[in-house]
């Protein structure tokens, strides 16, 4: 055949005539008995003509070569290609093809020979037969699922031994996915046929054409492998019974990498304003070295304000200065260009600030004050330490100690200045201390006087406005009347100055009140009676 290509068979699809045959790999060698040669199937498109030719095998010269194929119809738009390596009577390869002359799925491989005999399609399995030193061997592919061959060896042409049920390969893996790097175990079973079994493990990736055999002919029904290189795999189990009948099964394993994980955190979720956050860039998974960009943006704001970019800094410092919610962005890019994003909230709050008051910061003595514990900002969950100290002394007495109680009531039993300490502590252990001075005073007395109280007609007597304890910040009023009236006269109301005068200017009996207000508005009295004579 000088030609440099042979025929193996022919098919008509639904939609295209399908030739199948083998081709030399180098026509500068296509004369050659011995030219390495690859598989191909053509097809002739019925509607234009338009011819397509599609390798199923791609040797280069000087390498194996394949045998003339067999090409055998399936349904109207399902093919089976067979084929076998030259000089190599011991394995068969077969794959899918469709009514466009494509090739469907993976290329399987069985402990078989390619015969002269064409195979036909008994129910849903593809049987042939081979024949070897007087030895006829029946070989089946499951048309529905390729991955499963059984074959049987009739020694001498005839069955030595009883009728045993069919054998079927049961093996599987212990999971269809895995990540790189991870152990995946082979799993060898059977049943019917002969026992005992022997198993021959294989793998190989998918886009190879040669196996790596894992273990040959052993009784172990199970092997574990680690596979390091993302991708697929088949994985292939073949069973041998006591009688040499023999069943294949091929297995899909994806091989995954990691996925990529951004592990960015804050070394705290809630800062107080101004206070520094750490911002610290990790991952895990995905190829080689991470790169990391950093952005940052106020809850009320609507772009992002970058950082550091493409950097392999794994840490940056931020100090919020406004008392608002943040967002803070870390995207990890690994080498393969894969990236992920992370978005962290940052809420800033407020300084823990002390507003704790008293009702009053002066009082008469035996009134009660309340202490007002109050606080603003920090982390919240506030709680309260009360403690008191008169002027003089060197120690604090407890009121209440680590308390949510608000408020605790003091009774002032004597007069001094005292000294009222309120801690406030947030839930995040912050405490803030203010002391707030309470001045007790005694009871307001009125020690105002006049000059005289016997005075001759027309003579001037001097009203005096004095007073002690209270509030302070005193304030008189005058009054004078004569005795037989009911009606005071004024002669200053509400004034600081400390003393007014009279001229009585009838004989008889007068009546002068001097009243001390203090700061407070507390108030008292005090009446004197002047006698004026002739």
């Amino acid at each position: 055949n000088y030609t440099g290509a042979s025929i193996g068979g022919f098919e008509i699809s639904d939609s295209s005539y399908l030739v199948a045959g083998n081709v030399v790999a180098d026509w500068n060698n296509y004369t050659s008995s011995s030219a390495t040669r690859n598989v191909f199937v053509a097809s002739v498109s019925k509607s234009n003509n338009a011819v397509t030719t599609n390798m199923i095998t791609n040797y280069q010269d000087g390498e194996k070569g394949v045998a003339n194929p067999q090409f055998m119809k399936i349904s109207s738009d399902r093919y089976l290609l067979l084929w076998a390596l030259r000089n190599n009577t011991t394995t068969v390869y077969y794959t899918l093809i469709d009514g466009s002359g494509n090739q469907v799925g993976s290329i399987y491989t069985a402990n078989a020979s390619v015969s002269d005999c064409k195979p036909i399609l008994n129910g849903n399995k593809v049987v042939w037969y081979s024949w070897n030193d007087d030895n006829i061997t029946f070989n089946e592919i499951n048309a529905n699922n390729p991955s499963q061959f059984n074959s049987t060896t009739l020694a001498k042409g005839c069955s030595l031994f009883e009728p045993a049920p069919e054998l079927i390969n049961k093996s599987y893996l212990s999971t269809a996915s895995a990540a790189a790097n991870t152990s995946v175990t082979i799993n060898a079973a059977a049943e019917g046929g002969k026992a005992p079994y022997r198993y021959t493990y294989s793998f190989k990736q998918s886009t190879a054409y040669d196996w790596n055999v894992r273990v040959q002919n052993t009784t172990l029904t199970s092997q574990s492998i680690l596979f390091s290189t993302p991708g697929t795999y088949d994985i292939k189990v073949d069973v041998t019974d006591s009688q040499g009948t023999f069943s294949s099964k091929t297995m899909s394993l994806e091989i995954v990498a990691d996925p990529l994980v951004n592990n960015s955190k804050l070394s705290a979720s809630k800062v107080i304003q101004g206070e520094n956050v750490t911002v610290t860039a990790a991952a895990s998974g995905g190829s080689g070295s991470y790169k990391y960009t950093y952005y940052v943006r106020k809850a009320s704001d609507t772009s992002w304000k970058t950082k550091a970019e493409n950097t392999t800094q794994t840490t940056i410092t931020l100090t919020p200065n406004y008392i608002e919610k943040y967002y803070v962005k870390v995207v990890v890019v690994d080498s393969s260009g894969t990236r992920t994003a992370k978005t962290l909230t940052l809420n800033v709050i407020q300084k823990l600030t002390n507003n704790s008051s008293l009702s009053s910061t002066a009082v008469i003595k035996g009134t009660d004050v309340k202490v007002n514990a109050a606080a603003a900002g920090g982390t919240g969950g506030y709680k309260y330490s009360y403690f008191v100290r008169r002027k003089t002394a060197s120690s604090w007495t407890k009121k209440a100690q680590n308390t949510t109680q608000t408020s605790i009531t003091l009774h002032t039993t004597q007069v001094d200045i005292y000294y009222v300490k309120v801690s406030v502590t947030d839930s995040s252990g912050t405490t803030v201390n203010k002391t707030l001075t309470l001045n007790v005073k005694n009871t307001l007395t009125n020690s105002s006087t006049v000059s005289s109280t016997k005075v001759k007609k027309g003579k001037t007597v001097t009203l005096y406005g004095a007073a002690t304890g209270g509030m302070g910040g005193y304030q008189y009023s005058y009054y004078v009347k004569q005795a037989s009236s009911s009606t005071w006269k004024s002669k200053g109301e509400n004034v600081q100055q400390t003393s007014t005068s009279i001229k009585p200017t009838c004989v008889g009996t007068y009546d002068v009140k001097i009243i001390v207000t203090d700061s407070s508005g507390a108030k008292s009295a005090k009446t004197f009676k002047i006698q004026v004579t002739d």
